[in-house]
Protein backbone atom coordinates (compact mmCIF):
# COMPACT_ATOMS: atom_id res chain seq x y z
CA UNK A 1 0.00 0.00 0.00
CA UNK A 2 1.38 3.38 -1.01
CA UNK A 3 1.09 6.37 1.33
CA UNK A 4 2.26 9.17 -0.91
CA UNK A 5 -0.28 11.76 0.19
CA UNK A 6 1.08 13.69 3.14
CA UNK A 7 -2.23 13.92 5.00
CA UNK A 8 -3.05 10.19 4.76
CA UNK A 9 -2.30 7.66 7.46
CA UNK A 10 -2.43 3.89 7.59
CA UNK A 11 -5.07 2.37 9.84
CA UNK A 12 -6.63 -1.05 10.26
CA UNK A 13 -10.23 -1.09 9.09
CA UNK A 14 -12.30 -3.70 10.92
CA UNK A 15 -15.80 -4.35 9.65
CA UNK A 16 -18.31 -6.72 11.26
CA UNK A 17 -17.85 -10.26 9.93
CA UNK A 18 -14.71 -9.40 7.93
CA UNK A 19 -10.98 -9.76 8.45
CA UNK A 20 -9.00 -6.66 9.46
CA UNK A 21 -7.40 -4.88 6.51
CA UNK A 22 -4.96 -2.03 6.12
CA UNK A 23 -6.42 1.16 4.68
CA UNK A 24 -5.14 4.63 3.93
CA UNK A 25 -7.44 7.45 4.96
CA UNK A 26 -7.04 11.21 5.24
CA UNK A 27 -6.09 12.22 8.77
CA UNK A 28 -9.22 14.35 9.22
CA UNK A 29 -12.19 14.21 11.55
CA UNK A 30 -14.53 13.93 8.57
CA UNK A 31 -12.68 10.89 7.17
CA UNK A 32 -12.79 9.10 10.52
CA UNK A 33 -16.50 9.89 10.92
CA UNK A 34 -17.23 8.61 7.41
CA UNK A 35 -15.28 5.39 8.05
CA UNK A 36 -17.25 4.53 11.23
CA UNK A 37 -20.57 6.00 10.11
CA UNK A 38 -21.02 8.77 12.67
CA UNK A 39 -19.57 10.58 15.66
CA UNK A 40 -16.27 9.06 16.71
CA UNK A 41 -15.07 7.82 20.07
CA UNK A 42 -11.40 6.98 20.62
CA UNK A 43 -10.34 4.35 23.15
CA UNK A 44 -6.70 3.71 24.04
CA UNK A 45 -5.84 0.03 23.54
CA UNK A 46 -2.18 0.22 24.49
CA UNK A 47 0.56 2.80 24.48
CA UNK A 48 0.54 4.50 21.07
CA UNK A 49 -2.45 2.57 19.66
CA UNK A 50 -6.12 3.50 19.81
CA UNK A 51 -9.45 2.15 18.62
CA UNK A 52 -11.78 4.59 16.85
CA UNK A 53 -15.45 3.60 16.71
CA UNK A 54 -18.91 5.06 16.29
CA UNK A 55 -19.79 6.61 19.64
CA UNK A 56 -23.47 5.71 19.18
CA UNK A 57 -22.97 2.33 17.49
CA UNK A 58 -25.10 0.37 19.93
CA UNK A 59 -27.82 3.04 20.14
CA UNK A 60 -28.04 3.00 16.33
CA UNK A 61 -28.31 -0.81 16.30
CA UNK A 62 -25.09 -1.35 14.35
CA UNK A 63 -23.99 -4.98 14.12
CA UNK A 64 -21.84 -6.48 16.86
CA UNK A 65 -18.28 -6.55 15.57
CA UNK A 66 -15.58 -7.57 18.04
CA UNK A 67 -15.21 -7.99 21.79
CA UNK A 68 -12.79 -5.60 23.48
CA UNK A 69 -12.25 -6.36 27.13
CA UNK A 70 -15.68 -6.75 28.72
CA UNK A 71 -17.45 -4.77 25.99
CA UNK A 72 -18.58 -5.32 22.41
CA UNK A 73 -17.83 -2.79 19.69
CA UNK A 74 -20.80 -2.18 17.40
CA UNK A 75 -20.20 -1.31 13.76
CA UNK A 76 -17.04 -0.69 11.78
CA UNK A 77 -14.03 0.54 13.72
CA UNK A 78 -10.46 1.62 13.04
CA UNK A 79 -7.15 1.02 14.76
CA UNK A 80 -4.72 3.92 14.45
CA UNK A 81 -1.49 5.07 15.97
CA UNK A 82 -1.74 7.80 18.60
CA UNK A 83 0.72 10.30 20.05
CA UNK A 84 0.08 13.42 22.10
CA UNK A 85 -3.68 13.17 21.54
CA UNK A 86 -3.36 13.03 17.74
CA UNK A 87 -4.07 10.12 15.39
CA UNK A 88 -0.94 8.88 13.62
CA UNK A 89 0.26 6.33 11.08
CA UNK A 90 -0.06 2.80 12.53
CA UNK A 91 3.45 1.23 12.62
CA UNK A 92 3.96 -2.19 11.00
CA UNK A 93 4.51 -4.07 14.27
CA UNK A 94 1.35 -2.59 15.83
CA UNK A 95 -0.66 -3.31 12.66
CA UNK A 96 0.38 -6.97 12.70
CA UNK A 97 -0.29 -7.37 16.43
CA UNK A 98 -3.74 -5.72 16.21
CA UNK A 99 -4.71 -7.64 13.06
CA UNK A 100 -3.96 -10.87 14.92
CA UNK A 101 -5.86 -9.68 18.00
CA UNK A 102 -9.00 -8.83 15.98
CA UNK A 103 -8.83 -11.59 13.36
CA UNK A 104 -11.81 -13.50 14.77
CA UNK A 105 -15.19 -11.80 14.16
CA UNK A 106 -18.07 -12.38 16.53
CA UNK A 107 -20.38 -15.18 15.35
CA UNK A 108 -23.08 -14.20 12.86
CA UNK A 109 -26.47 -13.68 14.39
CA UNK A 110 -29.80 -14.31 12.73
CA UNK A 111 -31.45 -10.97 12.03
CA UNK A 112 -30.32 -7.53 13.17
CA UNK A 113 -28.40 -6.97 16.37
CA UNK A 114 -30.63 -5.98 19.26
CA UNK A 115 -29.00 -4.06 22.07
CA UNK A 116 -30.70 -3.88 25.46
CA UNK A 117 -29.96 -1.12 27.92
CA UNK A 118 -30.73 -1.36 31.63
CA UNK A 119 -30.80 1.51 34.07
CA UNK A 120 -29.66 0.63 37.57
Amino acid sequence: MNFEKENEIRVLLIEAGALPRAAAIPNTLEAFQQAVGGTIEAVELEDGVCLICNEEGKLLGLPANRRVGGDVIAGTFLIAGEADGEFRFLPDADAVRCAERFVQPLPDRVGPTRWEFHVM
